[in-house]
């Protein structure tokens, strides 16, 4: 159907639903709505121009310095001179972590399947481990950024100032860290119109990293391995060169020493892309470690590595060392009559272990209770239709005093219904009013041709500096139905008391108790008053979960007067007919006067379509008039 909008001053969200053929309007409050759609009118404009920052296109090494030039452009090409810039840098830890393209980083996020923890108890780890992806379920909270400098300027003619930035204060302070310097820039114009840009640099202490996983979790004896690594830059470019690749034994001396000892090398190479892959044969049980040592086309040398387990049918892990309690399921995906062999690994030999089986929200099913012959056993899961599109094991162990919790999420992708779309223009670049020939492939995910409703638009890309859209990632939104879960639980460890004393009775005082936590010197002061001991039970909150949005309208476009002053466009259509800054005609004669061509139609939507003809291939072209 179809819907006249209206004019509106103020913003409006108008709430649409198709009834026996009409469309009509509804209200928040309508009930008869079994579904429909909601969109924003109102009055915006456009900004005129955009504010970038330009910092190396590569990172630079830690403790170097480097320039960043604030540029400040019309959206027609001019430059913005004379205007007036407030900078500000910050520096933070660059705590991101990088992990191989899955089919299904989209609704489960990068990483998802990745099996290996956080060793650091193992010597090394912190120069060639991979550390975990930070999970939903963690209660983490990033350092916070630092200033590094702020300050006001105004851009010269060509609309840039350049900032030189100083990283040596980062490497003396925290050597051990990458760093990310944030420059943000905010520039005022001479009509007062305010535009913000920013732009980012990454200090690094290494050239190139190694990431190196394995196809499983964990093996059996005589099973086949395949090994894979990828060599990149820390901005995200491929390294290649040769690489050694060794596969070391680890075993622990009665002093808890390690001891690793060599069982075969190869030489193998980083393609273009930077990744390589090995596939080895594993006939012995044991802990292993898969080392890869790259040198690029400089002679620098990096190395990566992944520690895995191979299980015979003895071998109970007792001689080998694990964190306090992993959970390692053994593939990174499942589908509905599989089996999850799930290993469940402690520190301590002889645990026991409580297994939630899919706890949800907080809330854990009847525990089986598992004993373990020395520190490592497999569990096997069956999956169901019901555990679509996923769900999550918890483990609880007691050792030495300590409570310790992990959570795994198990994964069933829902393997039907999904489309590959890509869209190529055949020309980089086109003219006001010329034809753009589009060409559009859908696929599924195993690339074979898909037809279905395609709905395509095309719009002004300055649009995006007003508001985010308010269309949801149509796979999310369909299939962003994913199970919760968090860790909540209380403990007798837990339990705090402080001394008991009667009325009008001498206590015994804190030695240097302004050397102690605030909270406890008031805590001490308050149980003194009242006389009485206190204690309790601590409970785990529920953390945020770093779930993805379904997506909702975006925020309201910021509507702004226009102000005087504001600079004519080059090539704009002058009232009278002429136009100005128009080029010459193309294999025109020098000196001819051009043929002005007025230009009227300056629509942000350029094209929209419900209906796509798709050809038995999945593919189709489609003609866009490039609006003025």
């Amino acid at each position: 159907g179809t819907w006249t909008v209206m004019a509106a001053r103020q913003v409006q969200v108008v709430r649409l639903i198709e009834e026996n053929g009409q469309t009509r309007t509804v209200n928040e409050t309508d009930r008869e709505a079994l579904g429909g759609g909601s969109f924003a009118v109102e009055e915006y404009r456009k900004p005129e121009y955009e504010v970038t920052v330009k910092a190396p296109e590569k990172p630079v090494a830690l403790g170097e310095k480097f320039t960043a030039t604030v540029s400040a452009t019309y959206y027609f090409g001019a430059p913005v001179s004379a205007a007036k810039l407030h900078y500000r840098v910050e520096r933070k830890k660059n705590q991101e972590r990088w992990f191989p393209a899955a089919r299904w980083d989209w609704l489960y996020s990068p990483g998802y399947w990745w099996f290996t923890g956080d060793y650091q108890w193992y010597p090394g780890f912190s120069r060639w481990g991979c550390l975990p992806p930070i999970r939903p379920w963690w209660n983490w909270n990033p350092d916070p950024p630092e200033i590094v400098s702020e300050g006001d300027a105004l851009l010269g003619p060509d609309g840039t100032y350049s900032l030189e930035i100083d990283s040596a204060n980062a490497l003396a302070s925290h050597p051990g860290d990458d760093h990310i310097y944030q420059i943000t820039a905010e520039v005022v114009d001479q009509s007062r119109r305010t535009i913000t840009g920013s732009g980012s640099v990454l200090a690094a202490r290494n050239p190139f990293q190694v990431f190196a996983w394995m196809d499983r979790g964990h093996y059996q004896t005589g099973a086949q391995a395949e090994l894979q690594f990828q060599a990149r830059t820390p901005d995200g470019q491929p390294v290649s060169g040769t690489a050694q690749i060794r596969l070391l034994t680890t075993s622990w001396d009665q002093n808890q020493q390690l001891v690793e000892q060599e069982v075969q090398s190869w030489q193998s190479a980083a393609g273009p892309d930077g990744t390589g892959k090995l596939r080895l044969n594993l006939p012995q049980s044991g802990q292993y470690r898969a080392s890869v040592t790259v040198t690029d086309a400089a002679g620098r040398q990096q190395e990566g590595a992944v520690v895995f387990f191979v299980r015979g049918p003895a071998e109970d892990g007792r001689n080998f060392r694990f964190s306090d309690l992993e959970l390692i399921p053994d593939r990174q995906e499942y589908a509905v009559g599989d089996v999850v062999r799930l290993q469940i690994s402690t520190a301590r030999a002889d645990s026991t272990v409580l297994l939630f089986v899919r706890a949800q929200d907080g809330n854990c099913p009847a525990p089986q209770v598992l004993q373990l012959q020395g520190k490592s056993t497999v569990v096997e899961l069956p999956v169901t239709a019901a555990d679509q599109p996923n769900f999550y094991v918890e483990a609880l162990t007691v050792s030495n005093g300590k409570v310790f919790s992990e959570v795994r999420e198990i994964v069933v992708p829902p393997e039907k219904r999904i489309a590959v779309v890509d869209v190529q223009p055949t020309a980089g670049k086109y003219r006001p009013g010329e034809q753009a020939r589009l060409n559009l492939k859908l696929t599924d995910l195993n690339g074979q041709p898909f037809r279905g409703n395609t709905v395509i638009s095309v719009y002004d890309a300055s649009l995006e500096a007003l508001a985010a859209s308010s269309i949801p990632e149509i796979r999310s939104f369909f299939w962003d139905v994913r199970r919760s879960h968090y860790l909540r639980s209380s403990s007798s460890l837990q339990r705090s008391e402080s001394p008991v004393a009667l009325p009008d009775e001498p206590q015994m005082q804190f030695l240097r108790a302004e050397s102690l936590p605030w909270n406890t010197r008031v805590e001490y002061a308050s149980n003194q008053r009242g006389g009485m001991g206190m204690g309790g039970f601590g409970g785990g909150g529920r953390p945020e979960l770093m779930m993805m949005a379904e997506g909702a309208p975006a925020a309201a476009m910021a509507v702004a007067d226009a102000a005087p002053g504001m600079p004519a466009m080059r090539g704009m259509a002058n009232p009278t007919g002429g136009m100005m800054g128009g080029a010459m005609a193309k294999g025109q004669a020098q000196g001819a006067e051009a043929a002005p061509a007025l230009r009227s139609e300056f629509a942000d939507t350029a094209f929209w379509t419900t209906a796509v003809s798709l050809d038995d291939d999945g593919t189709a072209g489609l003609t866009v008039k490039v609006p003025d």
